[in-house]
């Protein structure tokens, strides 16, 4: 009962620090606390992809955060065949 009254406060947590990121202005410091947001969620005990859902729906991502993240899965996925 205890675990899971803390998972949700956790959540609720890392979804407004989401929140309070979508509204900063774009640039190296809005990175940097999407950053650092996601290794805090890492720790928490989050799953990758729930972190980039809840980030994505609460509007921390932007379109260039999102664009070379993208980039960023290609060219590891085009790197792991390589070295099949």
């Amino acid at each position: 009962m205890i675990t899971e009254a803390s998972t949700k406060a956790n959540k609720l947590h890392i979804m407004h620090a989401a929140k309070l990121i979508s509204k900063m202005k774009s640039g190296d410091e809005r990175e940097q606390a999407v950053t650092e947001l996601e290794q805090k969620a890492k720790k928490m005990g989050f799953g990758r992809d729930w972190i980039e859902r809840t980030l994505e729906k609460q509007g921390a991502y932007e379109e260039t955060m999102r664009g070379n993240r993208e980039e960023a899965e290609k060219m590891n996925s085009y790197m792991n065949i390589l070295s099949l």
